[in-house]
Order: C-alpha cells, then sequence, then structure tokens
C-alpha cells in the first residue's frame, strides 16, 4: 500500500470521490517505471525514500516529508513527483514562489516524458496543471495583490484559468479542474 499514498495524497487534495480514488488503483499500475535501466538500482531507494516521504504527510509531519522530498531531488531533480508533492506542501504552506517553482519543473519534466508512476500520463500532467492553477489564483487572492496592480491581479487570474483549462484539456474526467476553473470565470 504505501506506493498508493502518492495518489491518495494528491486526489485526496483534489476534491475526487473515494469511489474514484478507487477506480484509479485499480485501473493503474502504481509501481515505479525505469526511465534509465542502467540506474535502476539507485532508483530504488529511492522510491523507498518517497513511500517514508508519502507517509510522514499522511501523518502530518509535513516538515519530514518535504525534508525528504528535497532530500530525494538533490539525487534526482528530473523525477516530477517530489516537484508535485513539494507544490502542494508549499501551496498549504502559502510558501507560493516555492510552490509555483516546484510545479512548473513538475510540469516541465511531465511535459518531456519525466514520469516515473505508471498512470495515463494525460492524467498526472493534469493533476499537475491543475494544482498550478491553484497556486496561481492563491497568490492572486493574496491582499497585496488584490489591493494592488490591476495588470497583476488579472495576469495571475488569467495564468490560473489557463492552467485549468489545460488539464480539462488533457483530461476531460479531471472535474477538479472544471469545478475550480469555472469557479474563477
Amino acid at each position: 500500500y504505501p506506493q498508493h499514498w502518492f495518489f491518495k495524497s494528491i486526489i485526496t487534495n483534489h476534491g475526487l470521490t473515494q469511489h474514484k480514488i478507487c477506480v484509479l488503483f485499480k485501473k493503474n499500475s502504481l509501481t515505479m517505471r525505469r526511465i534509465d535501466m542502467s540506474r535502476e538500482e539507485d532508483l530504488r531507494p529511492l522510491e523507498k525514500l518517497f513511500n517514508t516521504a508519502m507517509e510522514f504527510r499522511q501523518n502530518s509531519n509535513v516538515e519530514k516529508s518535504e525534508h525528504i522530498l528535497l532530500r530525494i531531488l538533490k539525487q534526482e531533480p528530473r523525477w516530477a513527483e517530489p516537484n508535485i508533492e513539494l507544490a502542494h506542501i508549499y501551496l498549504i504552506s502559502e510558501k507560493f514562489d516555492e510552490a509555483l517553482e516546484h510545479i512548473q519543473d513538475a510540469i516541465q519534466f511531465l511535459e518531456n516524458g519525466g514520469q516515473w508512476l505508471e498512470i495515463e500520463e494525460d492524467q498526472l500532467l493534469s493533476m499537475a496543471y491543475t494544482l498550478q492553477g491553484e497556486i496561481y489564483r492563491s497568490i492572486a487572492d493574496q491582499d497585496k495583490v488584490v489591493f494592488g496592480s490591476q495588470e497583476i491581479w488579472k495576469d495571475y487570474i488569467n495564468k490560473s484559468k489557463e492552467a485549468f483549462k489545460k488539464a480539462k484539456e488533457l483530461d476531460p474526467k479531471n472535474d477538479d479542474a472544471t469545478v475550480r476553473g469555472a469557479a474563477h470565470n
């Protein structure tokens, strides 16, 4: 079950129902995909670290989870999934610059085939774009942005809408992107 934590974390925080979580688990293998066969032995310890980070996060020890995820990225910076998890942690902590940095890295890696977990490519990328939309919207909702320059506020709102739109295009079944995107129109 430890490999389920990544998806449970993303899915739970994106508002999908328990039924949809079960469908996702049954439909997709949650084993790590090998990117570089010659480095497979290097990836196994990172998988264990990732599972440990997700366990800490599930047990509300976000600081330890963050520390482990950063450690993973020092060893393998091209892994999108730890970047997604860090982006979510930073969004919740209202560390928006860090959240944006990590989600942008994750999206770049996913668009270039850097996904390690075996689910539909567009599905994980759609989740990443949904999270990016949430980050942009959270930045736009800050008082300093709302009461600051109208152009900057509009720019964040437009970036948020575009991210939700992209998420929906990638995965039409991503109801969260639809709901959140519609809520921000």
